[in-house]
């Protein structure tokens, strides 16, 4: 039995980005073109390969459930949630003024069949996630209750937050609908979409019936351009070309300039996207641990950030920031810098020329890191072989064992549980097989209803000193991110997600 109840009884109202007092000051004919720095693959929320499809998925499917700045989970189409009967089913209250863009109204129903279809569909990619749940029960019309496996489903309020929780249209569901690139109108959200093009454009109408939330949905036309270089974002924004543009790097400080002279605004933002060197531990050019040490400290974090982010990338050495609940305190510092030490560990490691690959992303800020760490990995004897890959056929390649390490970048996630999920236990699967078990069980553990918010840090914190014992995985630092847009938009600041750099703009909108 769990020790208490878990009710969660959230407010039923949202932080606004723009009030109804300011509606009239709001132009409906607005329209907005961003520049970001992720592809598109794919509109099917539970069909995405990369986090980076969010931020077009979330402004035309909504969730059962909403995060804020501080990681703490807020309503969205389910109004309500308790965790019962001993931890063996979550149960949730929905809305009853939603309708999907087809016009088929939202009910207990609708999210039976989109959780169902989000555990079986061909290629999903958030079916991991929710293998807690068993089964789904159909209540009433606006409660759902879902039978939980034992031990299991703790993370399912913040899960159901992410591409996860997603609500389609039942009708799009029935029909067997290719959702990926023309979802038609099969949404949820303020808008939708009217012309989807793979890492390219994607161009999204005010939804065609009316939006339960007032505050959002405020744009005639949204378009969301991929732009690979964060100048040419930038550029674009002072020529004229974007509204809306993500900033990163050396050109943040750019962007503050232009912001201080008048020309537009820029808005900071600290991510809990965490760089990182990410090390397949069971292969034979990096499968010594002494020599995954010598790495460890032979990488100068600090030296990075100011390198590669101009400074705007917080030092961290585990898989989230300072301000996370599950940070781990005693892990400062654990693998500082110390360029002796680590030509030491690669002499103790018997490895003789020690090499392995890295894999990375032109024209990403993975780049210039990857060419950092070469050189450092150099100054004790190290030979790391930069191998460029196009970001899709990188991920593939490192996912399936392919190549030795990929500098890449461990998105933040609404919970944990989703980042162990995708390194360790799935995904990129990196816990070796000596300690694979081990993982696994500390991951159920973390999932557990009846663990408090609290012992499941703890076992989280464990997680990650055992990673950065064992160094698969490099933690380097979390990027921090200017939006630099016009003067006439507004609610940009507002806008939530930004932790994770996936900012929700639902709620923006273009001043008369």
């Amino acid at each position: 039995m769990l020790a208490r109840l878990k009710i969660l009884l959230c407010s039923m109202v949202a932080a606004c980005s723009i009030s109804l007092a300011q509606a009239a000051d709001i132009d409906p004919e607005g329209t907005v073109t961003m520049a970001w720095a992720g592809p598109m693959t794919s509109l099917d929320p539970h069909v995405v390969t990369g986090t980076a499809d969010q931020i077009y998925t979330f402004l035309m499917y909504d969730r059962l459930t909403n995060v804020d700045a501080n990681f703490v989970i807020q309503p969205m189409l389910a109004k309500s949630w308790a965790f019962g009967e001993g931890g063996k089913t979550l149960v949730l209250q929905l809305r009853d003024d939603v309708v999907f863009h087809d016009g088929t109204p939202f009910n207990a129903a609708a999210v039976k069949a989109n959780l169902e279809r989000a555990k079986t569909v061909e290629g999903s990619t958030v079916k991991n996630v929710l293998a807690s749940i068993a089964s789904i029960d159909v209540v009433s019309d606006f409660e759902v209750r879902l039978n939980l496996n034992l031990g299991q489903g703790g993370d399912l309020p913040a899960v159901l937050a992410s591409s996860a929780g997603a609500m389609i249209s039942p009708k799009a569901i029935a029909d067997g609908r290719d959702l990926r690139l023309d979802p038609k109108d099969a949404g949820s959200g303020p808008y939708m979409p009217t012309v989807a093009r793979p890492s390219d454009t994607v161009i999204y109408v005010r939804a065609p019936v009316k939006y339960w939330d007032p505050t959002a949905g405020l744009l005639k036309q949204f378009e969301v351009r991929f732009v690979t270089q964060a100048a040419a974002r930038l550029n674009g924004v002072r020529a004229g070309q974007f509204d809306l543009a993500q900033i990163l790097g050396n050109d943040m400080e750019a962007a503050k300039k232009l912001a201080q002279s008048g020309t537009l605004v820029a808005h900071d933002a600290q991510s809990s996207n965490v760089q990182s060197l990410l090390i397949r531990a069971d292969r034979p050019a990096i499968g010594n641990l002494k020599l995954r040490e010598a790495v460890a400290h032979a990488i100068d974090r600090d030296a990075i950030s100011k390198a590669a982010f101009a400074g705007n990338c917080l030092v961290t050495d585990q898989p989230v920031i300072s301000t996370h609940w599950a940070y781990n305190k005693d892990l400062a510092g654990f693998s500082n810098f110390d360029p002796e030490k680590a030509a030491a560990l690669v002499e103790e490691s018997g490895v003789s020329q020690p090499s392995f690959d890295i894999v990375f992303s032109p024209g990403t800020s993975w780049e210039p890191q990857a060419n950092i760490v070469q050189g450092m990995l150099a100054k004790v004897g190290i030979d790391a072989k930069l191998t460029p890959m196009p970001q899709a056929d990188a991920f593939n390649a490192f996912r399936e064992g392919q190549v030795d390490s990929f500098q890449y970048v461990i998105p933040a996630t609404v919970d944990p549980s989703i980042i162990v999920n995708s390194l360790l236990t799935g995904g990129y699967a990196l816990a070796p097989a000596g300690v694979k078990d081990k993982i696994l069980e500390m991951a159920k553990l973390g999932t557990d209803p009846s663990q408090s918010n609290e012992q499941r840090a703890g076992t989280y914190r464990e997680l990650f000193k055992l990673a950065a014992e064992d160094v698969w995985l490099f933690p380097i630092c979390a990027s921090k991110a200017v939006w630099a847009h016009k003067k006439t938009l507004v609610g940009v600041e507002d806008a939530r997600w930004y932790f994770a750099s996936l900012p929700d703009f639902r709620g923006i909108a273009v001043a008369r």
